[in-house]
């Protein structure tokens, strides 16, 4: 949704009569997704109020756009935002029906922007083994900070650990049951 804000908010000198209704309606919904995560609500929990007073906006939300597209010019930037947001639509589908689903994804898109950004440095790792070993390590360093587990503390511990383990103790390793060695 916020792709979509931001050809809204692009769209305010052109339109700003338009523009202006459609970003009032879309912060009805970032209003309710902030006040669940301030009041501590788990998805689960949410859910509710959300198809009590998200869900509904945005149906009527969808019907004012495909309203409008008949009466502004498809090139400005009222009619490309409408355009845009009538096209990413039925993306939004699964926020209205499935709790888990955020209506914003810039968190995800902010942890995948250092992979984004480096793509063309990858192109010079120097092999394809190179390259798979820097996609391994990114996946643990990922893994880890999505655990809310100190990426270097993790990797130093398997660093350290792994090679005189055995197999039936790698489970231990895995994030979800890992717990830092005791210094002793």
């Amino acid at each position: 949704m916020d792709h979509v804000r931001r050809r809204f908010e692009q769209a305010l000198e052109y339109d700003k009569e338009k523009a202006s209704y459609a970003l009032e309606e879309m912060k009805k919904w970032y209003d309710v997704e902030k006040q669940a995560k301030q009041e501590g609500l788990s998805a689960e929990q949410r859910f509710p109020l959300r198809l009590e007073k998200t869900v509904p906006a945005m149906k009527a939300f969808g019907a004012w756009l495909s309203g409008q597209l008949p009466h502004v010019l498809p090139k400005s930037p009222l009619g490309a935002a409408i355009t845009y947001a009538l096209n990413q639509w039925p993306h939004f589908e699964p926020f209205m029906t499935d709790q888990r689903v955020e209506l914003s994804n810039i968190l995800i898109e902010n942890a995948i922007r250092p992979v984004a950004i480096g793509r063309k440095n990858y192109m010079f790792i120097g092999s394809h083994e190179a390259a798979k070993c820097a996609a391994s390590i990114y996946s643990l360093v990922a893994t880890a900070k999505s655990h809310n587990v100190d990426p270097f503390v993790y990797i130093n511990d398997l660093l350290n650990r792994l090679p005189n383990a055995s197999n039936l103790d790698i489970e231990q390793f895995l994030i979800t049951a890992w717990k830092p060695q005791e210094t002793k």
